[in-house]
């Protein structure tokens, strides 16, 4: 099982790691490597719900806060579009990049 780990909010406490962080962490990241990490740690701690949460127990990943947190879910999809335009190939089937609104 993959962990969310990086950090964490003073919200819980320091047992609960904030996806956000990852999200950010994504969008300064240059390494296609460095953003597939991050990416498979996020998509695999939705504990089978495909949600972004507040906050995730880094020990259990199906003790989380709030199952829909609107704020994380639109950075989420933020960070895709970001994605989609500087590295398509890690989403897309093809390496081309897609411009949101042409």
């Amino acid at each position: 099982m993959v962990v969310l780990t990086d950090d964490r909010g003073p919200h819980v406490n320091l047992t609960y790691p904030w996806p956000m962080s990852q999200i950010s962490a994504i969008f300064g990241a240059s390494s296609p490597e460095e953003v597939n990490d991050r990416l498979y740690m996020m998509v695999n701690n939705t504990a089978g719900l495909g949600l972004i949460h507040e906050s995730i127990n880094y020990r259990n990943s199906s003790d989380y806060t709030r199952p829909w947190f609107a704020w994380a879910n639109s950075y989420f999809a933020e960070m895709v579009l970001d994605l989609a335009e500087r590295m398509p190939g890690l989403i897309f089937k093809d390496d081309v990049p897609y411009y949101a609104g042409q």
